[in-house]
């Protein structure tokens, strides 16, 4: 080989060399983001005097219902919201045994969304889950149906996450976050 063809050689690695080195995406620092608690969440809120007490017992058990007395306005405002300090605030803000909501078709997700928005409204943090038949008949008194999720709420109380069944306000612990 004479050194212009070496040369030419030479530059045509060092011209592939270059373009596959201009494409490569080299490493960059992660992207750092910050969480930051969500301050405030617009909520549609119904001011309404509810009426939650006894209705009637079954086994030595109060069973509650919320019932409407008065329906005074809607407004869209914006509520700050919390967790629960305690697993006792929880329970104290979950009020007595089970809860009973009057209306057509009423199921678990019915129960479920009603806590969700009871909570809202209250200024907590309170989310709506569907979890499979197997995982509430493990953690829970009352069994679902095979085959079938059910609907329920959950809370994050310090680094505990706590399952809720809306319709009997019984409390679980679901899992240690840390």
């Amino acid at each position: 080989m004479n050194k212009m063809t070496l040369l030419l050689k030479a530059l045509l690695l060092l011209l592939v060399g270059i373009s596959g080195f201009i494409g490569y995406n080299f490493p960059r620092e992660p992207k750092v983001e910050y969480l930051e608690t969500i301050k405030e969440v617009p909520v549609e809120v119904i001011i309404e005097r509810v009426v939650h007490e006894p209705y009637f017992v079954i086994q030595n058990v109060p069973v509650y219902v919320d019932r409407v007395k008065e329906v005074e306005k809607i407004v869209k405002t914006f509520v700050k919201l919390r967790e629960f300090e305690n697993i006792k605030e929880l329970k104290e803000w979950l009020g007595g045994g089970p809860v009973l909501l009057i209306g057509e078709n009423i199921d678990c997700d019915d129960y479920a969304l009603y806590l969700q928005k009871r909570g809202m409204a209250d200024g907590y943090f309170v989310s709506f889950e569907a979890i499979t038949w197997q995982e509430n008949n493990r953690l829970f008194k009352d069994k679902a149906r095979p085959g079938e999720f059910h609907a329920l709420n959950s809370v994050i109380i310090g680094n505990k996450f706590y399952y809720i069944e809306p319709q009997t306000n019984e409390v679980v612990l679901g899992a240690y976050l840390d």
